[in-house]
């Protein structure tokens, strides 16, 4: 299936039947992937939460360490030069930062793995199926 998609910036000659055995192929994985994608869906959201609550009361409870802390970090991060000093302050300084809702949970990389491959197909076929499911409610 994926030879019968490359490259990726041409049209597929037959597009309907490549559609049709790769819809019948991953008919079975849907309803994980759903299920998957909301879980993540919902404990994004409570993670945004969590951070903007914690910088609402880092702003109200505690001004002074919190802009001593942002200050700080900033300007370890626009130093051009490798970070030096006792790893240890260095982890109590990134600690600090992330319970005063300063950092930022969504662009920290915790790992960093290899490239799915044929991921992108699967989303494809995951975004086929369920787009003509959604619909929008302006309320």
């Amino acid at each position: 299936l994926r030879e019968e998609l490359f490259p990726e910036w041409k049209m597929p000659k037959n597009a309907v039947a490549i559609y049709a055995s790769g819809s019948k192929k991953t008919e079975m994985l849907m309803l994980p992937m759903l299920t998957c994608f909301r879980r993540v869906g919902q404990a994004q959201l409570l993670r945004r939460m969590i951070h903007f609550e914690l910088q609402r009361c880092a702003r109200v409870d505690a001004k002074m360490l919190q802009h001593t802390v942002s200050t700080f970090n900033a300007s370890l991060l626009s130093a051009q030069q490798p970070l030096e000093g006792d790893p240890d302050d260095l982890k109590s300084m990134s600690d600090m930062t992330v319970a005063l809702g300063i950092g930022n949970p969504m662009g920290t990389i915790f790992m960093k793995t290899d490239p799915l491959e044929g991921l992108p197909v699967l989303m494809l076929f995951f975004v086929i199926t369920y787009v003509p499911k959604l619909a929008y409610n302006p309320k």
